[in-house]
């Protein structure tokens, strides 16, 4: 995106920010994201959270666990999937899964299934294939 146009988008998203709107505020983070403004990016993610935005939570999750701050991560994608975000429930599970906290994981791909996020539902079978075995690795 042309920098001009970046500002422009900026000043819009926190317009719509300023009046309530939580999903202009994550798509403001992803923009600042993706330009490595990861401060900004954080802030307007925050900003969607406190408005009760799912994807908002979810993008923040994404970003701290790319930046190995997964309790962070989990706090924001166990938010996301409260405030009914599918795919943050497939994200946590994944996360909790590489942690070997099987039982927890297996819960957040329940989440994901009752959410209709289809791959959630083989995520968990491949996860339950054999008793006590964890097929994902």
């Amino acid at each position: 995106m042309v920098p001009l146009l970046q500002n422009e988008a900026k000043h819009v998203y926190q317009q719509s920010i300023d009046l309530g709107n939580g999903l202009a505020a994550y798509q403001l983070g992803m923009l600042v994201e993706k330009q490595l403004r990861l401060d900004e990016a954080e802030a307007a993610y925050w900003q969607g959270v406190a408005l009760d935005n799912g994807r908002a939570a979810h993008g923040l999750g994404l970003m701290l666990e790319k930046q190995k701050r997964l309790d962070e991560a989990e706090q924001f994608y166990r938010k996301a999937v409260d405030l009914n975000d599918g795919i943050a429930a497939v994200k946590l599970g994944k996360l909790l899964e590489r942690q070997n906290r099987l039982e927890e994981a297996e819960q957040a791909y329940q989440r994901g299934i009752e959410l209709n996020v289809g791959w959630a539902g083989r995520r968990y079978k491949r996860m339950n294939k054999t008793p006590g075995q964890n097929n994902l690795r």
